[in-house]
């Protein structure tokens, strides 16, 4: 589907189109609980990140598209990232979740959720969680 179709060229931020955080529960809680068999939809990306949350996304050469924001929730740091393939990953790593597809990053401090509800110290395929809606 396109960006417009997605309504992410209209506003040029998804905070700005919803931002309902839930608290009551940890972070981690909250993020994990995005997820659905291991993908996460952007609504429930949306609804995660606070509607006065800046989008700080630059692209480069090999990722075109994509938002990031960070904010706090609770007591914990945030940061939310999602980008269309990069095309670097493509060739570096055939057949990857980033390479291949529109994928987020959930990170939790200085840990990266993972599409199996895990928290992980370092980046991989896992925690390049596919974004249902471009499948």
């Amino acid at each position: 589907r396109s960006l417009a179709k997605m309504g992410l060229m209209r506003s040029g931020s998804i905070a700005s189109q919803r931002g309902a955080v839930t608290i009551g529960s940890s972070a981690f809680s909250s993020a994990r609980n995005l997820l659905v068999n291991g993908r996460i939809s952007l609504n429930r990306l949306k609804d995660f990140v606070p509607g006065s949350t800046p989008n700080t996304f630059v692209p480069s050469a090999s990722i075109s598209y994509g938002q990031k924001f960070s904010f706090m929730l609770g007591a914990e740091k945030v940061v939310v990232k999602f980008h269309s393939p990069d095309a670097v990953a493509a060739i570096k790593y055939a057949g990857s979740n980033s390479g291949s597809h529109f994928t987020a990053q959930i990170k939790i401090g200085n840990k990266l959720l993972g599409s199996d509800g895990i928290l992980y110290k370092n980046a991989n395929n896992l925690t390049h969680i596919l974004i249902e809606d471009f499948l």
